[in-house]
């Protein structure tokens, strides 16, 4: 289960795409480095030391959006589709906890479909599980004894990426603006500059305005947060980025790491992350 689905073999000529969560109490973030299409690669960063722990591999879907850590970074909620034609139709998508960047089911519970799924951490001790309609209920118990979070669901309005994504975005301190044509421009502050976010189909669109009204297009970044230590961190074709909010407007990027040449392979899980 998880990452333990069968690899094969692929090609990748298209640029990694990737998307982070950032814990709110620990130097830790999750990154999800998408591709080839039908491939996911789990990557925990450090961004206090800038160091990368590559992770596990998975054939199918995570769907990113849907997804948190606990404050500490210390474990992740995740849903996922898997790719495989030989599963049953109510175990091909499933939410589940794991150790990042591991994705072994710690707790799991069968979904079925793709609509809603996942999950968030309101705090260190509590998981809400995004099942608004209770249609399709979660139904397996946590696949390892001990589990330390109390589970309760979210009472969301139907969707998929952006009612989970939203309410994950609000709490860590990204506001809202509503457009008179209905959609959202976020944005979210530090030290008098605004990054601004223009949320598109696949992807977000970004600009940064310094405090003395300067505004900068990000161009080719479709991820990008203010991180622990204040800096503004992005993902750009495939590799990892990081700025202080004056060398960001000044368009000078550090290279933190290139995720485009990564490619899949079966790696299994170690013992600490099978275990609560």
């Amino acid at each position: 289960m998880g990452g333990d689905d069968t690899l094969r073999s692929c090609k990748d000529p298209a640029p990694a795409r990737i998307y982070g969560i950032l814990a709110r109490e620990a130097p830790v973030a999750v990154l999800f480095r998408r591709g080839p299409s039908q491939y996911v690669q789990v990557i925990r960063w450090d961004t206090e030391a800038d160091t990368f722990e590559q992770g596990q591999w998975f054939y199918g879907r995570i769907y990113e959006h849907r997804g948190d850590l606990t404050p500490d970074g210390k474990y992740m909620v995740y849903f996922a589709a898997s790719r495989s034609r030989e599963r049953e139709k109510h175990k091909q998508t499933w939410t589940a906890v794991s150790k990042p960047p591991w994705l072994t089911a710690l707790a799991m519970w069968w979904k079925g479909d793709s609509w809603s799924g996942g999950g968030l951490f309101p705090d260190g001790r509590t998981l809400m599980l995004n099942d608004p309609k209770l249609e399709f209920p979660f139904v397996e118990e946590p696949k390892v004894p001990g589990c330390p979070f109390g589970v309760g669901t979210l009472l969301l309005s139907v969707g998929e990426e952006w009612p989970i994504e939203a309410e994950r975005l609000e709490r860590d301190g990204w506001g809202f603006t509503e457009t008179e044509s209905g959609h959202y421009i976020l944005r979210k502050s530090h030290d008098g500059y605004v990054l601004t976010a223009y949320p598109q189909f696949r992807y977000n669109e970004y600009t940064l305005t310094s405090p003395g009204g300067q505004v900068v297009v990000l161009n080719d970044i479709p991820w990008a947060e203010w991180d622990q230590r204040g800096r503004l961190v992005a993902a750009r074709k495939g590799c990892v980025l990081a700025a202080s909010p004056e060398e960001a407007v000044a368009g000078e990027w550090t290279e933190l790491i290139d995720l485009s040449p990564n490619k899949p392979n079966r790696r299994k899980s170690p013992s600490w992350a099978r275990s609560w």
